[in-house]
């Protein structure tokens, strides 16, 4: 029985992410921050063509330290008392 895969051993590259935030401390009590994580828009190697669901699963799902949705942005506001 095969599942129909060239194989099932894949080896990924090398990839970089750059993370940056920022706070200010606008009172005593209340912090505002922002941020980016993978400022650049990484994104993991594409799994081989025989070996994604028909294209459903173009990235692999598990094995990727930075997942597979590109940037992400943020910011908070923190308030204490």
């Amino acid at each position: 029985y095969t599942i129909g895969y060239s194989s099932t051993d894949v080896t990924y590259g090398d990839k970089w992410t750059t993370d940056i935030s920022m706070r200010y401390q606008a009172t005593a009590g209340l912090a505002l921050s922002a941020g980016v994580q993978n400022l650049f828009d990484v994104y993991p190697d594409k799994r081989p063509e025989d070996n994604n669901f028909n294209g459903i699963f173009v990235y692999p799902l598990t094995n990727s330290p930075f997942g597979f949705n590109g940037g992400y942005y943020y910011v908070e506001a923190k308030y204490t008392y």
